[in-house]
Formats: structure tokens, sequence, C-alpha cells
């Protein structure tokens, strides 16, 4: 048979490609090139992966701080130090600002992050609210309710304006006055000037709360927050009714002696 012979005519090669076991093959030719290619695909995608969470590129960068101005950003970094490590695109927000929250002088925080793993820290400060001293170590009282040592990681331009803190013998009598400081009304806080540890037999949580007229408030710290609620105990307002009396003693949440000038 010559070559003339052999050759396909186009309608035999339609009824060829019309034949429905070849017709099944290609289908499943086709079907087996495509899942191999989403297979391929597949790993293509999770060795990308792998190799960006292995590297440093899926690491946070940096940090950077702003607002703090007594609390310095060497320290805070210290503070944050156990999140160095984290993938910056999965980082516990919440639970670094309770971190950065639970840091002395730090009121708020807000944390974020961009593209490139720089986390940024904008920090709220809290105030003094007093402070004091203990052998040869200076104490610092927030208003976020934290009681420290001074150390170089915190500035202030001056101690002298706030309250002082005198004859406590332990910082957790430092700590354990506070919370009741704090609730006291401010235009009473504002107005002391000394808190003096005034331990007698029968009292040992007895404080002595001097104030800028010279006048002073004899209290049990642990009873003071409710004994000098402005409803119970208006200062300013005794002042004036008993202007020669210079000591109230409260107990109970009443006055129990009054020692003139």
């Amino acid at each position: 048979m010559s070559k003339r012979a052999r050759t396909k005519s186009p309608e035999d090669i339609q009824e060829y490609d019309r034949d429905p076991r070849k017709v099944l093959l290609k289908k499943k030719k086709h079907k087996r090139l495509k899942r191999r290619f989403r297979i391929a695909l597949h790993a293509l995608v999770i060795v990308l992966i792998v190799v960006f969470l292995a590297g440093g590129a899926s690491k946070v960068k940096s940090f950077s701080y702003s607002g703090n101005e007594q609390v310095s950003s060497e320290y805070l970094n210290e503070v944050m130090s156990p999140y160095k490590s984290s993938f910056f695109f999965h980082l516990p927000y919440s639970k670094m600002e309770k971190t950065l929250k639970d840091t002395p002088m730090i009121k708020k925080a807000n944390v974020s992050t961009d593209f490139f793993g720089h986390v940024k820290v904008t920090i709220q400060e809290s105030e003094v609210a007093c402070y004091g001293t203990i052998g040869k170590r200076t104490y610092i009282l927030d208003t976020a309710g934290h009681v420290f040592e001074k150390t170089s990681d915190f500035t202030f331009d001056s101690l002298s304006k706030y309250p002082k803190m005198e004859k406590f013998e332990s910082e957790s009598q430092l700590k354990e006055f506070l919370p009741q400081y704090l609730k006291l009304p401010d235009v009473l806080k504002s107005s002391i000037s000394d808190i003096i540890y005034d331990k007698q037999k029968t009292e040992d949580k007895q404080v002595r709360l001097i104030m800028d007229d010279g006048k002073s408030i004899v209290v049990r710290w642990n009873e003071m927050a409710e004994a000098l609620n402005k409803k119970r105990f208006n200062y300013q307002a005794y002042v004036q009714m008993y202007h020669d009396i210079c000591t109230f003693t409260i107990r109970a949440n009443r006055i129990i002696y009054m020692k003139k000038c």
C-alpha cells in the first residue's frame, strides 16, 4: 500500500476524534495534568511559607516608642523583649498592652505594626501620686497603682512637689496603702503635703496626713477611703467650722478626737 493510500482523510480524523474511548482518555489526561499542577502549586506555596517563617523576614524588626517622657525606651525594650522573636503578623496585641499597663508609670498603651514588621508603641504615662524613702531606697507610688523603686530607668523633674511618705517600714505597706489613698477625693489629695506612718501599740495601720495649712488628719489607712469621702468628711468645711483645731482623729468613719492648735 502506498503512502497516499495510508494517509487519513479529514473525515477519518474527525471520526477518530469522536471515538468515545479516545475522548475519555483525553479527559483523564487533562485531569491528571490539572491535578499535578495543583499539587505543584500547593507545594511551592508551602515551601515559600516555610522559607518565610524560618527566615527573619517574618519576625519583628524593631520597636519604637512615643509618649514616654518619664520611662526610658531602653527599659520599655526590656519589657517588650519576650515579644521580639514573635511573628509580626500574629502579635498578641492585647497581651502586649496589658504587659505595658503593668509597667510602672504607664497608664495606657497602644501597640500597632506595619507590613514590614516594625512595631510602634504609643504610651500614655501616669502621674506620681506620692513618694517615700525606706532605708537607702526611694519608692514611687503612681496614679495607675504601681509601687516601684526609683532607678535610672525613670526620670522625674522634681519629687518635692508631691506628698512625701515618712517612717514607712516596708514596700508591702506602701502597696497596701496606695489603693486606699488613690480613692481619696482629688481636692483632699491636692492639699496633702506629707504622709507619716504613725504606728502605735494598738494601731499598726495608722497614718497622719499633714495638710498644706499645717493641720493633720489621723486615720487608719484601711479605713481611709471610706472615712475621708467628701460626703462624710469635708475637710474645707471642717476647717472653716473649727478654725482652732489642728488635728482631726477619725475612727470607724467618724471624728472621735479633735486637738486644738
